[in-house]
């Protein structure tokens, strides 16, 4: 399963919130768990009940392209198979162009994503984004040309629940939030991250196309059964710190067009 869990992304159609949540743009775990999922560390994904079930009828943009979004496809191969892309390129993989840069990938999957998005730009180009000092997932993507930011975009959570609090080990909590988008935004994603009483950070996330004004509704469970790795979360008895970031871009990059658009946070306990 890919390193982002599924988030329930409702689109309840008509609905405006007047009375909106202040919006804080401050990250704090979430940032840190936004790096680390781009590098497939600390995800909870496993840990994580998803679907996603759009409701009503959404707002769809009237320049909206047709066809495939490669945005969150670029998205994973690139969080993937960027580090053995540099090193294929540093020791002479572009001879023979795209198909044989490509064919070197370990998985026939990315390689065949990797050719598509290859013959986008041309080989000279790909390799020139992908040898960018600390570039991330969707910053190359853009450069790639299948994501598309937007400029001016809003959005905020209004609500961010807990159920049942407190909750219990080796069970389920339910976690659930509202999200209003008052100006379009661009692909961005969602993050969610869980401090322990502990100070352990684990979390998860989720790649979305852009998203027109609407309201969203957010809906995931966490199983709190202890991992069966040393490092994993172990979910001891306390008081816990969930938040939730939405953003455009990577959240807590330095790069263009990489935008905060708001944080919740949650307080629950496990007995």
């Amino acid at each position: 399963m890919n390193k982002y869990a599924v988030f329930t992304l409702a689109v309840i159609a008509g609905l405006f919130v007047s009375n909106v949540a202040a919006v804080n743009t401050e990250l704090n775990n979430v940032g840190s768990v936004a790096v680390d999922l781009h590098k497939g560390e600390r995800d909870l994904s496993n840990a994580l009940r998803i679907t996603i079930t759009p409701q009503g009828k959404a707002v769809v943009a009237e320049n909206q392209p047709a066809g495939l979004d490669l945005c969150p496809t670029c998205i994973s191969f690139v969080s993937q198979s960027i580090n053995n892309l540099i090193q294929i390129i540093a020791n002479g993989g572009i001879v023979g162009g795209c198909s044989a840069l490509c064919g070197m990938l370990p998985n026939q999957t990315l390689g065949e994503v990797c050719s598509l998005l290859c013959d986008i730009v041309g080989i000279d180009l790909f390799v020139k984004i992908l040898s960018k000092v600390d570039l991330d997932p969707f910053y190359a993507c853009e450069l790639l040309t299948v994501c598309h930011p937007t400029e001016g975009g809003a959005a905020n959570f209004t609500n961010f629940d807990v159920s049942p609090n407190p909750g219990h080990r080796d069970s389920e909590i339910d976690f659930s939030a509202s999200l209003s988008v008052t100006k379009a935004c661009g692909d961005g994603e969602l993050i969610f991250a869980i401090q322990d009483p502990e100070g352990n950070v684990v979390g998860s996330g989720q790649v979305f196309g852009g998203l027109q004004p609407n309201v969203y509704s957010i809906d995931f469970q966490v199983k709190t059964e202890p991992s069966q790795q040393q490092q994993g979360e172990q979910w001891p008895s306390g008081d816990y710190v969930a938040e939730l970031a939405v953003c455009q871009g990577e959240c807590g990059s330095h790069h263009p067009h990489s935008e905060v658009y708001d944080v919740k946070t949650a307080k629950f306990s496990i007995q």
